[in-house]
């Protein structure tokens, strides 16, 4: 989209919304499809009504299945490493550790219209656990008669409590995500584990720092998954996979794609009902859409990062046999978010700079071009939508909406548009004109990464600022010198060296509302982006918001916690430490008709196919598996 266009939509006083639609963004995914949980629209009423008679109810066919069959999924990129001990990557964890490998335990499955708010968990590797009464000890007996990979080296051997020690000490000691549980004074004094033992075969004893919420949700994540402790030195866990969970990797050819196949010893009992998973590789969208038409993927192609939610009615009227599901909560990961840089003489120093920032984004304009609302309206499909905060609003009650300044307070402004207000917040900091590089993930994994950058960048024109478009083609640079440029350890050792100007980052999913503040706001959290309330020792964060992160991290009770972050969202929107995805929408995706297809949820990660799709089948009587 150019400036020029941007100009000549206004000229013709068409509204913002139009104006962004008629620059062809509607064809822009909707990104907004990643973990969820629990939430209300923004208005907090009822959902609307469901007038198009083409969303699919899910119901429970479970008395029914069939096992066998296989299932045709894709992945949009390769995989570098399978080894999810030494790589807290998204690949190695959603490509490898949640088909094929165990947590301790890991969230309860709720079925429809019932979902896990993410507080409920069950055993996996871990047949249950016990939590001390002064929370600062957990213990984990082990499920008797797990089997590892029936492949040789671990040829069937029973798992014990020495894979898990093993795998832990290799956890600590190699993976970045280690500092989110390892306590360290010096490196990660926030985290919560201070030592985790095996008394004897079966059992795993944690002992904490200090009491921590969301200790049960870190252990049910995939961050850390144990494997067989024949990977030192009987197979390489870069290249081969020999876990316990529903399905082995049968076959792996780089750049082209995966095979999964059922898991003869899985302790789930006649789980999962597929026998097979096909994974190509498909790294264009218009060759997924292409391949689902044909009924050569099976799952949905049109949500998600590299998505097309435009193409949704169009596909669904051409194929009448697929099912259109509208997801029954708003998502908890806000992945699009603009971080600020802070080197040398950056002009973000200035908060007024970030506050008009934020305020000259057209969040309604971006709901219409990136999310297809009046595209959806027309075929009777009303979409759900709300503003954003720090808190996004699949948090439920822990979010606050930013459309009632009665309830959320004077900063609440700052996430509304308003042109005019930001221009003088803009002339007050002598920012007129200003300069910047606009960076961002030029990768062809994220395109709508360039539509959000295209759409801001206009908006931003509008007002005068003069950004400099920077496409950062290097997926590993882009995360080593943007994502995490302002990581507190390295920064201040120098090996992080921070940037100038804007960059449009992508934030990944997080377990608990605890676990996604202190990990992105604290200054010792793993994913902490640099925030200073002075323009200083970006290191050492803002205090106000470390000790909100320390409080919510500790705190147990709800209620409080609740309070908590409201107070958090209010100050962080005033000093505007960075945009969050001003957006989230209850969106829609598009199937082939797989069996209790959206009834069984664990209201977290769609990727972790331990839990949400072990009760999937096919129906070979059904396009298109007949």
């Amino acid at each position: 989209m150019s400036e020029s266009y941007w100009d000549s939509a206004l000229r013709r006083r068409m509204s913002r919304r139009r104006a962004l639609a008629a620059t062809g963004a509607t064809a822009a995914a909707a990104a907004f499809l990643a973990a969820c949980g629990g939430g209300d629209d923004d208005e907090g009423g009822s959902a609307p009504e469901e007038k198009s008679g083409l969303i699919h109810t899910p119901q429970d066919s479970t008395g029914g299945a069939k096992p066998g069959g296989v299932l045709k999924h894709f992945f949009t990129a390769d995989i570098t490493t399978f080894d999810s001990l030494a790589n807290n990557g998204s690949a190695p964890l959603s490509q490898s550790a949640a088909f094929a490998y165990p947590r301790l335990a890991k969230y309860s499955i709720f079925k429809y219209p019932e979902r896990n708010q993410g507080t409920s968990f069950e055993g996996d590797l871990a047949s249950s656990w016990e939590v001390s009464p002064d929370k600062l000890t957990v213990t984990y007996k082990l499920r008797p008669g797990v089997k590892w990979d029936p492949r040789p080296p671990t040829s069937s051997r029973e798992a014990d409590s020495q894979d898990v020690m093993r795998s832990w000490e290799k956890f600590k000691s190699t993976n970045p995500g280690a500092s989110t549980f390892v306590y360290n004074a010096a490196t990660a004094p926030s985290a919560p584990v201070e030592s985790m033992t095996a008394p004897d075969s079966k059992t795993i004893v944690l002992k904490l720092k200090e009491p921590d919420s969301s200790i049960l949700a870190l252990f049910a994540g995939t961050t850390f998954s144990p494997m067989p402790r024949e990977f030192e030195g009987g197979f390489d866990p870069k290249t081969t996979v020999r876990g316990h969970g529903p399905w082995l990797l049968d076959n792996y050819t780089p750049s082209v794609g995966f095979t999964f196949v059922k898991n003869p010893n899985y302790y789930m009992s006649g789980r999962p009902f597929l026998d097979k998973i096909e994974v190509p590789i498909v790294p264009e969208y218009a060759t997924r859409l292409a391949q689902f038409r044909a009924g050569n993927i099976h799952t949905d192609v049109t949500g998600g990062f590299g998505g097309n939610q435009a193409d949704i009615v169009p596909t669904k009227s051409a194929l009448p046999d697929t099912q259109l599901l509208v997801a029954d909560s708003f998502p908890t990961q806000a992945p699009w978010h603009l971080m600020f840089g802070w080197d040398g003489n950056a002009p973000f120093k200035d908060k007024r700079l970030r506050q008009a920032v934020s305020m000259l984004i057209d969040r309604e304009g971006v709901i219409d071009a990136l999310d297809n609302r009046d595209g959806f309206a027309k075929d009777g499909l009303e979409l759900e939508v709300a503003y954003n905060t720090v808190v996004s609003a699949g948090w439920g009650s822990a979010w606050l909406n930013p459309k009632s300044e009665k309830d959320f307070g004077a900063s609440a402004k700052f996430l509304n548009h308003n042109v005019d207000e930001a221009k003088k917040l803009i002339a007050a900091a002598n920012g007129a004109g200003v300069e910047f590089d606009f960076h961002y993930n030029a990768t062809p994994q994220f395109p709508i990464q360039q539509r959000v950058v295209e759409l801001y960048n206009a908006m931003f024109l509008e007002a005068g600022l003069k950004p400099k478009l920077n496409g950062i083609a290097n997926g590993p640079e882009y995360q080593d010198n943007y994502y995490y440029g302002y990581q507190s350890k390295g920064y201040a050792a120098g090996t992080k060296k921070g940037y100038g100007g804007i960059a449009a980052g992508q934030e990944r999913p997080f377990a608990t509302l605890a676990l996604m503040v202190h990990g992105t706001l604290h200054k010792d959290g793993a994913f902490y982006h640099g925030m200073s309330p002075d323009g200083r020792n970006l290191q050492d964060g803002d205090p106000k918001i470390n000790d909100f992160a320390m409080k919510i991290k500790q705190e147990y009770d709800a209620g409080k916690q609740q309070t908590l972050t409201h107070d958090l969202i209010r100050y962080f929107t005033d000093q505007s430490y960075y945009v969050p995805q001003v957006s989230a929408v209850k969106g829609f995706s598009l199937w082939w008709p797989i069996g209790n297809l959206g009834v069984y949820s664990n209201g977290v990660s769609p990727n972790l196919w331990t839990e949400r799709h072990l009760n999937w089948w096919v129906d070979t009587t059904k396009k298109p598996f007949a």
